[in-house]
């Protein structure tokens, strides 16, 4: 059941410089990856959801573990 977001919107706090939205992203990975599992589920294997997901270099490279620097 989603939880509804008691923020109010950015113009109706006034003058805001920054605003964080950290939850968002944890959020949409978390969507993300139920639809990912789903589909493997439900294609009985990875065959098909593998072309739609971030390589894993990609994630290695993003957290500062590129294959320049080897794992750790």
């Amino acid at each position: 059941m989603p939880i509804r977001n008691s923020t109010p919107s950015a113009s109706a706090l006034g003058n805001i410089r920054m605003t964080i939205y950290g939850n968002y992203g944890i959020r949409a990975a978390a969507t993300a990856m139920q639809d990912a599992f789903r589909r493997i589920v439900a294609d009985g294997g990875v065959q098909n959801v593998h072309k739609d997901i971030l390589p894993v270099e990609e994630v290695f490279s993003a957290s500062g573990h590129g294959k320049s620097q080897g794992r750790r």
